[in-house]
């Protein structure tokens, strides 16, 4: 059966079930073929977003840089796709010959000349919305165009979003905040896809839940969940690791907290795996990042054998308590490219948003909706609107940020929740996402797959299923000494021990060398008074 399972999500390519079912039927026929192009390689964190929002879409994607036009053999495209910051005649000309007249071309950036104006208010779809200080290339009208967005300087009103026939124009590099919500949501009609408004969705992830997690937090949350019927996800930290105090804690140590997991479960919980130990070089599991080298703002150390390790041992020690994870989730969404890719052979999906660059892990893409397929192959399911900090005006804060995803149809409001956080600010987020009429995603039930080659775990419309296929290494990487209370109470009480003697002779030590020293200053005293 598994097996089957198998086979179809590998043959559907798309996970459909990320889909909206009229982008989902197009999986009958062909897939168009997109080009993206970077003017220069100073831009290709730009075209890099680009391509990643375009996996929202189905067609194949390519991003090459200017230079590779002419020096390769590019073949045919129905869709071109070209970020630029300056005008430049010699690229414009050799994108037209390419596309020729069977392709639609969108320049994203400056388009006739470097005039800049800064907008502050973008219009669009009837609504309007302030915007901060951005630059847009302003496009004269000599050509008759279909005005899809404006902005404003606060003086004038100027196109954003444009199309001249087969020529589409995005006259901004702004692709994040609420023109890059515009630049998303307009991407539909560029690539002809009819989504509906009607599609959006949201989930609730509960955050950095390990070892020494309250169970009983826990189950309060999935009980009041269920009780709303809203699915829910679990982002689970299999190892609690304070190396500076000694402490290395998982699910056989706390055998309550794994049956709260398994309760969760039962109520709606998906299971996420956030890392394995939630932590690098030193630090408490949690607040230290895993993947990324957080000191130096670089990859990790031996990155490939490391990370491979790493997710392997996860899974395993998931998998072995009957905790079966169905997506991925790196500590502080900080990871490599690298990194994504070694990932990719493990998980299909990422839930998360999406780290673009190597040099640091500040540069990072947050998608309003779901990607079929991110730069490095993975479905994401992006989280959008922040987390509860349980301060004055947290909830108002993330609930403006969910109606500005209004601009998006298919938009996706994800929201993460700490278990530390009082449970009443769980339910007033909750009451403010209910008037929306949002669908919450329950991903157990989507096409999801986590294959090693120890265990692998599909999920579908039919619910979830799990093959081991080496128990022994299964049984090997999973392996863990359990600690009893009272081992735990002798190693706190030895520790001690050896602690106080040390203390101890280092007191006598101290004692012996001040009588030392006090003997002798007598003697010499004494030696002075006889003469």
């Amino acid at each position: 059966m598994l097996a089957k399972r198998w086979a179809a999500f590998f043959a559907g390519l798309l996970f459909a079930a990320l889909l909206p079912a009229s982008v989902a039927r197009g999986q009958e026929q062909p897939w168009p073929d997109c080009l993206i192009v970077a003017a220069s390689p100073e831009l290709q964190i730009e075209a890099k977003k680009v391509y990643n929002l375009a996996g929202h879409f189905a067609v194949n994607r390519r991003l090459v840089t200017a230079e590779e036009l002419g020096s390769k053999d590019l073949g045919s495209y129905r869709y071109v796709i070209v970020v630029q910051n300056t005008p430049d005649r010699a690229l414009e000309s050799a994108v037209k010959s390419l596309a020729g007249n069977q392709a639609d071309v969108l320049w994203v950036g400056a388009s006739e000349s470097d005039r800049r104006i800064n907008a502050i208010s973008v219009s669009y779809g009837g609504q309007s919305w302030p915007q901060r200080y951005t630059v847009v290339y302003p496009k004269s009208n000599e050509v008759p165009q279909r005005v899809f967005a404006t902005v404003s300087d606060g003086l004038q009103a100027y196109p954003l979003a444009l199309r001249e026939g087969r020529q589409w124009f995005y006259l901004s590099m702004q692709l994040d905040d609420v023109m890059g919500k515009v630049f998303a949501d307009w991407l539909h009609a560029f690539f002809g896809a009819a989504h509906s408004h009607e599609t959006r969705s949201a989930f609730i992830r509960i955050e950095d839940v390990h070892p020494l997690t309250d169970p009983d937090k826990l189950r309060q949350i999935a009980d009041y969940l269920y009780s709303r019927d809203i699915p829910f996800m679990v982002a689970v930290i299999p190892v609690f690791d304070d190396r500076a105090n000694g402490t290395k804690v998982s699910f056989e140590d706390k055998p309550d907290f794994t049956q709260a997991l398994r309760y969760m479960v039962d109520h709606g919980a998906s299971l996420i795996m956030h890392g394995y130990e939630h932590r690098y070089r030193s630090g408490e599991t949690g607040e230290g990042f895993e993947f990324w080298d957080s000191e130096t703002d670089k990859p990790i150390e031996n990155e490939e054998p490391y990370t491979a390790a790493k997710l392997e041992k996860g899974i395993a020690r998931m998998v072995a308590n009957q905790l079966y994870p169905v997506a991925f989730e790196p500590p502080h969404y900080a990871m490599s490219q690298k990194g994504y890719q070694i990932a990719r052979r493990y998980f299909s999906t990422l839930v998360a948003s999406m780290q673009l660059s190597d040099e640091t892990n500040m540069v990072a893409q947050q998608s309003p909706y779901r990607l079929i397929t991110d730069y490095n192959g993975l479905a994401v399911v992006p989280e959008t609107i922040g987390y509860v900090v349980n301060a004055p005006g947290d909830i108002a804060g993330m609930l403006e940020e969910a109606d500005k995803l209004t601009i998006v149809r298919d938009s996706v409001v994800g929201a993460f929740f700490h278990p530390y956080v009082p449970i009443s600010k769980l339910k007033e987020l909750v009451t403010g996402l209910e008037p929306m009429g949002l669908a919450f995603l329950d991903l157990k039930s989507e096409t999801n797959a986590v294959k090693t080659d120890f265990v692998a775990i599909a999920t579908d419309e039919d619910g979830l299923e799990a093959e081991v296929t080496d128990r022994v290494k299964l049984d090997t990487l999973s392996r863990w000494e359990k600690r009893s209370v009272w081992m735990n109470y002798a190693s706190f009480a030895i520790t001690w021990g050896i602690a106080i003697v040390v203390m101890a002779f280092v007191a006598a030590f101290i004692w012996f060398i001040w009588r030392l020293r006090r003997n002798r200053r007598y003697r010499l005293f004494g030696e002075e008074n006889g003469e």
